[in-house]
């Protein structure tokens, strides 16, 4: 009788640990990894790039850099996804103006293109621009750096011929994806 109970207990331990293996497992994967999010950033986030604008403006000079970063975070105003590019490169300095001037009308006519509405518009040349838009419940600004000197981050083994200058500018993407 005393074996049979101890039978009947190794089975049943047996049986729960099978259930906990089956069934249990799972379950605290499923809560310890939740499903991720689907992917709310914006073709526009996602594909902007400056070097189409820059190459016509470009030196002669041998360099063309492309500095990125992207990320996201969460905050009380909800969840953030961002995108930082740099370029750097040589271009003559009569060209800068022309140079940043049609950057800005390049990122005002890519949202466009994507089916974004520019909400604002501001800045200038010295100040640089910053573009707040909306597109479908995502909501995003777009700030455009000034020129400024890279020389600083390009090693040359030679100088730069007169009225050439290294370049560099940020154009910096920040949208919150909404509901």
């Amino acid at each position: 009788m005393k074996l049979r109970w101890k039978l009947l207990f190794a089975l049943s331990l047996i049986l729960n640990c099978i259930f906990l293996i089956a069934f249990g497992l799972p379950i605290l994967n499923q809560q310890l990894n939740p499903p991720r999010p689907p992917d709310r950033t914006s073709a526009f986030l996602k594909t902007y790039t400056p070097k189409p604008v820059i190459e016509p403006f470009m030196s002669d000079v041998d360099g063309f850099g492309m500095g990125e970063s992207k990320g996201g975070w969460s905050a009380s105003r909800g969840n953030f996804n961002e995108r930082e590019l740099q370029p750097n490169f040589a271009i003559e300095r009569a060209h800068e103006y022309l140079l940043m001037t049609a950057v800005a009308n390049d990122i005002d006519t890519q949202l466009a293109r994507y089916g974004a509405v520019v909400l604002s518009k501001k800045g200038d040349l010295q100040s640089g621009f910053t573009f707040t838009y909306k597109l479908g419940a995502t909501t995003g600004t777009v700030d455009l750096s000034p020129l400024a000197d890279s020389s600083y981050i390009t090693h040359r083994n030679r100088p730069l011929p007169d009225g050439i200058s290294d370049v560099t500018f940020t154009v910096k993407i920040v949208e919150n994806p909404g509901i």
